[in-house]
């Protein structure tokens, strides 16, 4: 397990970790972990543009709501989502949310002060 990691990005669905040894990153969403080389990493980013949501719930009717197969390098396992669970994965993927919920210093707010 890496010791030293990174946040990159984080949602209410999951994580993005970055190891600054080994130069993995980590991708944690619900109970799903992930782990990519850059490469693979961007070649994931890359599928994900590729992949539309709307092609792609054709043809797993057989599931009740994860229409959504992303296929793994396993033939018998694919991960499936539902189209917002795609979303929340896709802004793990692509955001930029870092600091998306990030308190505010007394100094970084700006308003004027009235005396009444």
């Amino acid at each position: 397990m890496c010791k030293n990691i990174t946040s990159i990005i984080k949602t209410r669905a999951g994580i993005l970790y970055k190891c600054n040894e080994c130069d993995l990153f980590h991708l944690v969403y619900k109970n799903i972990l992930l782990e990519f080389t850059e490469k693979e990493f961007e070649s994931f980013r890359s599928y994900l543009e590729f992949l539309e949501a709307k092609h792609t719930e054709k043809g797993h009717e057989y599931t009740s709501k994860h229409k959504i197969p992303i296929p793994t390098l396993q033939q018998n396992l694919f991960l499936l989502f539902n189209k917002q669970e795609f979303e929340d994965l896709k802004k793990l993927v692509f955001g930029n949310l870092k600091n998306q919920y990030a308190l505010l210093k007394g100094h970084e707010i700006e308003y004027q002060f009235l005396k009444n």
